[in-house]
């Protein structure tokens, strides 16, 4: 028994020995990382997915973990083999996997809270630092090729040290890092060549030698700045396919626009050729007659049917008064009445109601007329457009004030303004304000600054 006694004794001295140097070798394993560049793996020919592997379990922290864990089961295995704890049957039921699955599980870094936090966060910087000098490292042959391009740039085709501080910024912009990159760069770069070759050109290779050594050296830049870098790419790329399909559609609107302006215009010459040319429509023009305010003929008026009235029908059809498809009719109905009446209260045509005489007629015929009604159908009510030019088209004794204006497609339209909202627009133009107009309806137009 003493002897038994005095074993125990024994046991409980190494037991408390093992424990403090295991403590101690603890601390050391997690305080001193210069195993760190042992345990790495840069060469590693695995598959991609697994070929940070050796960075993950750092990251982790299941590599400090795991030796701990290692350490501390060879020292259970010891006071189990010595009898210090358990009998036979704890013995014999002992499994070295579930104990140690046990430690990793109440020891897992997330949970501790002793003198190991501090070096498990330690640890995971180390492995983010060598993961950014992976990602730096596999991009050799995107700097080479930029490295060929600057130098293809150049006027002697080639790269010396003056070079250097826009190259990095290349790399920089490259990589979408918003300047992170090029501020971890040296101020100087005179270490790359030797003394006396300050001048020389630098080869590739030469540079690659430097810059992976000045890069192993240093905490340049972490893989999350590269995702960033890439996101922000991608951002970038997105709007700008946005842009251009936008732009694409915005032609698109103009071309049709354009091609539909373009055939009512046609459409109106020939119309009103055709009336212009109706012996009917000259009688109005010339002698003074007039297409009766009603729907029946009072003596001294034009007929109120005949193949003068298709060409008039036309007319009110292109000036969206009428529905398309009715010139067959030569008919002057209540229907033709009506789309003159509201044609011509709102251009305030004098005796409108007595029918269409001279005066009528050569408006609804005119082009100036026309043009601003394609205008007006352009702008539409509640459209804003932003002011390019104002034009002073004032003459004697009559203010007229234009304002050049675009569209959201850029296509020009133009507003007459009184003289007060002209004078307004251009103090504001003076201020650096961004003047706007809103289409009102009847070519009349509302103030908006921004």
């Amino acid at each position: 028994q003493r002897g038994g006694h005095g074993s125990s004794l024994l046991f409980q001295q190494r037991a408390a020995a093992m424990t403090a140097a295991l403590r101690a070798q603890q601390q050391d394993l997690l305080g001193n990382l210069g195993w760190f560049g042992k345990l790495i793996r840069r060469d590693n020919k695995a598959i991609p997915e697994f070929r940070d592997f050796d960075l993950h379990i750092l990251e982790s922290g299941i590599f400090p973990v795991l030796v701990q864990g290692l350490d501390a089961l060879v020292l259970h295995l010891e006071s189990l083999r010595s009898g210090a704890k358990g009998d036979e049957g704890v013995r014999a039921r002992f499994n070295p996997l579930t104990w140690l699955a046990q430690f990793l599980v109440r020891n897992h870094p997330s949970f501790t809270r002793d003198f190991r936090s501090t070096a498990y966060g330690e640890v995971r910087e180390a492995a983010l630092t060598e993961r950014g000098r992976r990602e730096i490292h596999r991009r050799k042959p995107q700097v080479e090729a930029a490295f060929m391009a600057a130098e293809r740039r150049t006027e002697g085709g080639k790269l010396t040290l003056v070079h250097m501080p826009l190259f990095i910024r290349q790399l920089d912009e490259l990589w979408s890092l918003d300047g992170a990159f090029e501020s971890k760069m040296p101020e100087s770069f005179d270490a790359m060549m030797p003394p006396g070759h300050e001048t020389e050109a630098i080869t590739f290779e030469a540079f690659w030698e430097w810059f992976e050594a000045y890069v192993d050296r240093h905490d340049i830049l972490r893989r999350d700045d590269f995702e960033r870098g890439a996101k922000l790419r991608e951002q970038e790329s997105h709007m700008k396919k946005q842009r251009e399909t936008e732009e694409v559609e915005r032609r698109a609107r103009q071309l049709e626009r354009a091609a539909l302006k373009e055939s009512a215009m046609k459409d109106f010459e020939s119309t009103r050729r055709d009336i212009l040319d109706n012996p009917t429509w000259q009688r109005v023009l010339k002698d003074g007659a007039v297409l009766t305010g009603g729907v029946e003929e009072d003596e001294g008026s034009i007929p109120v049917q005949g193949n003068h009235i298709p060409p008039l029908r036309k007319l009110f059809e292109l000036y969206n008064l009428l529905a398309a498809g009715t010139t067959s009719n030569n008919s002057w109905d209540d229907t033709l009445l009506a789309c003159w009446q509201e044609w011509a209260e709102a251009r305030e045509i004098e005796d409108y109601k007595t029918g269409i005489a001279r005066e009528g007629l050569e408006m609804l015929t005119d082009l100036g007329q026309f043009k601003a009604h394609l205008a007006s159908v352009q702008r539409g009510a509640g459209g804003k457009f932003a002011v390019c030019v104002i034009m002073d088209n004032s003459q004697d004794d009559e203010e007229r004030f234009e304002l050049e204006c675009v569209d959201d497609d850029g296509a020009p339209i133009c507003f007459n303004v009184t003289k007060v909202m002209a004078e307004e627009i251009t103090q504001a133009l003076l201020q650096g304000l961004t003047p706007y107009v809103r289409a009102k309806g009847n070519n009349a137009v509302e103030l908006i600054l921004s």
